[in-house]
């Protein structure tokens, strides 16, 4: 009886510890890579791979985002690609003679891009940090800019007819034949726009 007993005791141990082996080997398989058919599943951070501008700005645009114009999605310009959406940092992007007409680019990091002659007509920048971006000769018309920061910003000859540019900052930024939103230039001396004010309300 002595040596039964001393059986079972050795045999308790064991019991317990298989089903916290088999525990511990489930956890592990289900925290490994996710994969579908072998294949690892996309990691990719952007919502779609679907081109300007008709690819997604969110992860939560409904299924349907590619019928309609969204402004975002995959830009190729010049050998690079960028995805264009709200948020993006394309801080010193060379996007000289880019055609973003209506991105929306609300509150995304452009400081120091090149954006020389792009057309950014209609486009959403709001928010935006464009600090010591190249936007001479770019179309801003009718471009949503409140509360942009524009601060050394070259807007030599650029067009900015009937944008909005409420509380937008252009302190300091570079002025050349530069056409307002009210259609004066930079160099009437009556133009209500001009860089040295700060913010326009």
């Amino acid at each position: 009886m002595t040596d039964h007993h001393a059986l079972l005791d050795r045999e308790q141990p064991m019991k317990r510890l298989i089903p916290i082996l088999c525990v511990t080997l489930s956890l592990t398989a289900c925290s490994g890579p996710d994969s579908s058919g072998g294949v690892l599943l996309s990691k990719d951070p952007y919502p779609t791979n679907a081109e300007f501008p008709h690819g997604a700005c969110w992860p939560t645009d409904p299924p349907d985002f590619g019928t309609y114009n969204s402004g975002c999605g995959w830009m190729y310009h010049d050998d690079q690609k960028y995805y264009i959406k709200p948020g993006a940092d394309l801080s010193g992007a060379d996007l000289w003679s880019a055609n973003l007409s209506g991105a929306n680019l609300q509150l995304a990091n452009l400081e120091n891009a090149n954006l020389k002659d792009a057309d950014l007509t209609g486009a959403i920048l709001a928010y935006t940090k464009l600090r010591s971006t190249n936007l001479s000769r770019a179309d801003l018309i009718r471009a949503d800019l409140r509360y942009a920061d524009l601060f050394d910003a070259n807007l030599m000859w650029a067009d900015l007819t009937g944008a909005a540019l409420k509380h937008a900052s252009l302190y300091r930024c570079k002025e050349r034949d530069t056409i307002w939103p009210d259609g004066t230039t930079s160099e009437d001396p009556n133009a209500y726009w001009y860089c040295d004010n700060f913010p326009y309300d």
